[in-house]
């Protein structure tokens, strides 16, 4: 994820994403480390990784992943 704000290691960060069909994905990150990009300036790479996930949030972003990876997947063979 792209960020415009400097934020520090182990930093507890809220997450909020909107999924197809209008699902709206809550959950916590934690900050494990900012890479600059260089276009636009004071642009960082966010690497971090969810923390304390409730067994239903789980669920519902691997079903999304699954989801997204089987369509790309169908893409690429169908054509």
């Amino acid at each position: 994820m792209t960020v415009n704000r400097h934020y520090q290691p182990d930093q507890t960060l809220s997450l909020t994403l909107r999924l197809p069909n209008h699902v709206i994905f809550k959950a916590f990150i934690e900050a494990l480390r900012l890479d600059p990009i260089l276009y636009p300036s004071d642009t960082y790479r966010l690497r971090a990784r969810f923390i304390r996930m409730t067994s239903q949030n789980r669920e519902v972003l691997i079903r999304h992943i699954l989801i997204i990876q089987g369509d790309r997947l169908n893409k690429h063979y169908s054509s």
